[in-house]
């Protein structure tokens, strides 16, 4: 199966052997008002652009089935969509939602299709987007409206300005990078995660996958959650910050600012605890076999951390101060 990799700071963890998927509940159909605007599909081996007007701030859905989709944004009132020359044929159709939104259906005419093929949409920078796909990668770039996406097989990435972001990926792998939101969801089944997040709220969950968590500013709440993969989160705190992470089969790395201030409460099982943030922390530990659990505050101790894996080291490091560059999707970019 094709993968596509997003590039940068954010890179893949080690691979780990894992214990059985287990499912990860996905958002419901989404619900429109049908005016149809079918759109006719393109001819064998002739490039598919099409165009429908829509308000600037209205809610685009994308839904591609068997396809790969690449979004990006322009400062325009309309949304277009184009396919690649020799694809083969499309089905584009759009109808309009309520309340002036559009949703744009595509599908690859003849089958599954060919997931190297990429179907490019451009929406208006600040409009709400939702997209779907079952076989095919998702990239969004640019969207500042509220984000979520949503696919089965392939990669889902995104990067931009948007202040409520929610990924979802059953077997695939996920990127977030978006330093300015508010809120981001960001969940996987069988898939790594990498997040690149400013300071808001936090959750993000793989069953199978690795966690790697980069904050730029102070990270205010963060829940954390991995079952058969490690975490790693890199980050300031904030000065009353909720922190918590959780796995059962992977070692927890914390890479923190020195003089950071907060109460942490790690316990693992099987596993070593090992701090190098300050005098005021605890010496090294290691349980063998029975729960090994320390309770310290250190520096202004408002913040809370809270830290617990079964099988896995927790460790405490200074972080690196290096400035974080950001992931590029490696999909081909549109001309304009």
């Amino acid at each position: 199966m094709r993968t596509l990799r997003v590039e940068g700071r954010l890179r893949r963890s080690s691979s780990r052997a894992y214990p059985p998927a287990v499912a990860i509940d996905l958002c419901g159909a989404l619900l429109a008002v049908a005016i149809a605007v079918p759109t006719p599909a393109g001819a064998q081996g002739a490039p598919l652009d099409r165009t429908w007007p829509a308000a600037t701030t209205a809610p685009v859905v994308v839904r591609a089935p068997r396809m790969t989709v690449r979004i990006d944004v322009w400062d325009r009132e309309a949304v277009r969509a184009r396919g690649p020359a020799g694809a083969r044929p499309l089905r584009i159709e759009a109808t309009r939602s309520s309340p002036d939104g559009l949703i744009v259906d595509i599908e690859s005419r003849g089958g599954r299709g060919d997931l190297s093929d990429t179907v490019f949409v451009t929406i208006p920078r600040r409009a709400p987007v939702s997209v779907e796909s079952y076989w095919g990668a998702i990239v969004v770039v640019g969207a500042e409206g509220d984000v979520s996406l949503e696919s089965y097989f392939e990669e889902v990435a995104y990067r931009g300005g948007a202040a409520r972001v929610s990924v979802r990926g059953f077997h695939s792998e996920v990127h977030v990078e978006a330093p300015r939101a508010r809120s981001i969801v960001a969940e996987s089944g069988g898939g790594d995660v990498h997040v690149l997040t400013g300071s808001g709220q936090l959750r993000v969950e793989s069953v199978r996958g690795d966690i790697e968590v980069r904050a730029r500013g102070p990270l205010a709440e963060a829940d954390i959650r991995s079952t058969g993969g490690s975490i790693l989160l890199s980050a300031s705190l904030a000065a009353s910050a909720a922190v918590t992470l959780d796995t059962h089969h992977g070692s927890i790395d914390m890479e923190l600012d020195p003089g950071a201030g907060a109460r942490f409460r790690l316990e693992t099982y099987l596993g070593a605890i090992e701090n190098d943030l300050g005098p005021s922390s605890p010496a090294r530990r290691r349980g063998p076999v029975r729960v090994n659990a320390v309770d310290f505050p250190l520096g202004d101790a408002r913040a809370l951390v809270v830290a617990s894996t079964w099988r896995g080291d927790i460790r405490l490091r200074r972080r690196d101060q290096a400035p974080m560059p950001s992931p590029a999707a490696r999909i081909p970019s549109p001309s304009r």
